[in-house]
């Protein structure tokens, strides 16, 4: 028989094996996330050239989607040829399609200008060139993106023109000015004119060189008439290639068009897989803005996206809070457009009387704006945003999301000053002899007397004095103010309106994560729970030892101490804290309880348990998402393996190695002579029943005795043992020695 002592030894050297083992079962999954995501990141090889559709309803988000899916196809590109020398280096082409399916494409002049811009913009990104191919009706302020092209291709079919239309749309000097900036030097200034200036006369003349130019009839009385008065210009095919807008090859398809600019139909990338249909999820976010809101509607938003929703209809319901967290949550809204440049997430709010001051900021964050009936956006509750800092953050965002829906930097500023400050006031004007429209301060007013009132923007009523704006629903919608898109009387007349059926929208509401929140913060909940956890603590010390009753306790104080912290209702922090208790008795297992019991197996079970919220967050309700929970669960698993293998390399071969050698306690070396000889051991053993002698350790429920002069393992009759305890041999079997305490 081995020494006793030996065997001790060789069991703390499998006690520091285990140890280095927890550890690294807690490293490895970091290992694993980095392999698990690392192997998802595939280049796609770029094509020269990509068709991108521009289509009817258009508005910003569109805009912003067409840019994205260029620069995408550009990066990559650019990335592709990077190593060919500059000679050599083909040009991208980027084909936009204004009639995808033959259909008419019109909009509005804040989307098509913003588009403009952006291809504008793009040339400054590497070697490309843009066509614009048209084969079917281009109208209203549809004409401008597509007049920045560098090329334009027309169909036999094709009619571009009509700018104001029967819309009766006064263009101001900023339109206008806008038209002559996008095509200036490309295009003669009246045949662009003409397209909404139905009074010009179109004169055909000749410059100084000799070469032929278009222009109106009164720079040149005697110029040949091509355009007479009385109707705006729409060009069809025949006159656009008279005045230079389109190229003199028609291409009537995408074939057509791509063997003219001698690329393959192998070479010609198709971006129109992005333009998929929206896939809408509605979200309600209610009670007061602050961080359990803010995981709430992370944890939403996961879930939809994960379900294939590309199109959040976010319902505001909320008020009150925190003023960094509405921050926090626009900024994450912001993000979920940028998420992805190909396939951005649209987000919808649809503001409702519910809706109070801070969610002003989360709503102006969304790509576009419904207001209920009688809703309003603000006014800001001054002891919301009391801290300086907050306030000079709060200005500066409200800037930026402001400059967004109505483009004007002065107007954004103007506005935000005035949802912060109470004694500012504000007047929609109008000019006497232009007709433009802007925001001024009210004061303003005085010193300009080409202007005049139209609307008292703040004070609106004599109950709006001296506080902060609030944007009544009729103002926000107008469109000289531009900030809201419509006014809706219940959220399934919104839905229709972004062609919507409310019974196919469905809702990421609460989950059992939320519930379990609300029930953990409830007032009597936590009456509740510090009960228990004092009823346990008293059970633990009537009964030595951590069991049952002491981990129990510590979980109860955790769920309390939790509950009344500044992170009450984040299950994020919640899942933390249990991590640091699994992983405290665990330790506790380990290095202060050997042998494993209710300690250890509920450290381990916290610590998966918390592992499990961070990784998921919410339970799995469907095929689908436990799918999703498996996926994400794997690089644990992975974890686990490689667990495994570092501790049978570290128990094989690092105790032997001359660097590695000193971590590990060695047995001390003993002869082969026995201890006793096995006669004696034997008759040893059978004799010590009822045998008395001293618990040298705690025994829970095995550990050292000392009969006499002899050291012994011993196993408690199943009760816990203090050291130095007073026992009794109550059972031999074999080599097990039983014992009971004596009192």
């Amino acid at each position: 028989m081995k020494h006793p002592m030996g065997i001790s030894m060789k069991f703390c050297a499998e006690l520091k094996y285990l140890g280095l083992a927890i550890c690294d079962f807690f490293l490895m999954p970091f290992i694993g996330f980095a392999f698990f995501f690392s192997s998802n990141v595939i280049a796609n090889a770029p094509f020269p050239a990509v068709v991108i559709p521009v289509a009817t309803p258009f508005e910003s988000e569109a805009a912003k989607r067409i840019r994205n899916l260029a620069l995408e196809a550009l990066d990559k590109f650019i990335l592709e040829t990077k190593g060919v020398p500059a000679a050599e280096r083909p040009v991208f082409k980027l084909i936009l399609d204004f009639n995808p399916q033959g259909k008419a494409f019109t909009s509005e002049f804040g989307p098509a200008y913003d588009l403009a811009q952006s291809l504008r913009l793009l040339k400054n990104r590497g070697s490309l060139t843009i066509f614009g191919w048209v084969h079917g009706e281009v109208q209203r302020h549809g004409v401008l993106p597509l007049l920045a092209c560098d090329n334009i291709y027309y169909s036999k079919d094709a009619l571009v023109g009509g700018v104001v239309g029967d819309s009766g749309e006064f263009l101001s000097n900023t339109i206008r000015t806008a038209y002559d900036e996008i095509t200036a030097g490309r295009f003669a200034r009246v045949v662009i004119r003409k397209m909404y200036a139905p009074d010009l006369v179109i004169v055909k003349a000749t410059n100084p060189k000799g070469r032929e130019i278009f222009v109106e009839r009164g720079e040149d009385p005697q110029g040949e008439i091509v355009l007479q008065a009385g109707k705006e210009g729409r060009y069809d095919f025949a006159a656009a290639k008279t005045f230079g807008i389109s190229e003199q090859e028609p291409a009537e398809t995408l074939g057509a068009l791509a063997a003219i600019l001698r690329l393959s139909a192998k070479s010609l990338g198709d971006a129109t897989v992005s333009n998929r249909e929206l896939v809408p999820w509605r979200i309600v976010l209610t009670g007061p803005i602050n961080p359990e809101l803010f995981e709430r509607f992370k944890r939403r938003v996961s879930r939809a996206v994960g379900q294939g929703a590309n199109c959040l209809i976010l319902q505001f319901e909320c008020g009150q809070g925190m003023a960094e967290s509405a921050l926090e949550i626009a900024s994450f809204i912001r993000d979920l457009e940028k998420s992805s440049r190909v396939n951005p997430i649209k987000t919808i709010a649809f503001h409702t009387t519910r809706a109070r001051d801070l969610s002003l900021i989360m709503s102006l964050a969304c790509s576009k704006i419904i207001m209920e009936e009688g809703a309003s956006l603000g006014p800001l509750d001054d002891a919301l945003i009391s801290n300086p800092e907050t306030r000079l953050r709060l200005r500066t965002q409200l800037e930026d999301l402001l400059q967004e829906k109505i483009a004007s930097k002065l107007e954004a500023k103007l506005l935000a000053e005035a949802f912060l400050n109470s004694s500012s006031r504000i007047a929609l004007v109008v000019h006497k002899v232009t007709g433009e429209t802007k925001l001024i301060d009210s004061e303003d007013l005085v010193n300009q007397p080409a202007l005049k009132l139209e609307l008292q923007i703040k004070p609106f009523s004599k109950e709006d004095e001296n506080k902060p704006l609030r944007l009544r629903a009729e103002q926000a919608t107008d469109s000289r103010i531009g900030m809201v898109n419509t006014v809706a009387k219940d959220v399934e007349s919104a839905l229709l309106s972004e062609n919507f059926k409310m019974e196919s929208v469905p809702i990421s509401g609460t989950d059992w994560l939320d519930e379990l929140a609300e029930f953990l913060t409830h007032p009597w909940t936590r009456v509740v729970l510090i009960m228990l956890a004092i009823t346990c603590l008293i059970l633990e010390v009537k009964m030595p030892g951590i069991s049952l009753p002491g981990v129990l306790s510590a979980f109860f104080f955790v769920l309390f101490f939790w509950s009344h912290s500044q992170f009450s209702g984040q299950i994020f922090w919640l899942a933390i804290f249990l991590f640091f208790l699994g992983m405290i008795l665990i330790g506790v297992e380990i290095f202060i309880l050997p042998g494993f019991g209710i300690t250890g197996i509920a450290g381990i079970l916290l610590v998966l348990g918390s592992l499990g919220l961070v990784a998921y967050g919410h339970w799995p309700k469907n095929p689908d998402e436990w799918v999703g929970l498996g996926k994400s669960m794997a690089p644990y698993g992975i974890s686990c393996m490689g667990a495994l293998v570092s501790v049978v390399i570290i128990a094989q071969f690092l105790p032997s190695m001359p660097m590695t050698s000193k971590l590990f306690l060695k047995p001390p070396e003993y002869d082969d002579q026995p201890l006793f000889a096995e006669d004696e051991l034997h008759q040893g053993l059978a004799g010590l029943l009822g045998s008395i002698g001293v618990a040298e350790t705690s025994l829970h429920p095995s550990g050292k005795a000392k009969f006499g002069d002899h050291w012994l393992d011993v196993v408690s009759d199943g009760g816990f043992i203090v050291q130095g305890a007073k026992i009794k041999v109550c059972l031999v079997e074999g080599s097990k020695i039983v014992v009971c305490e004596v009192f």
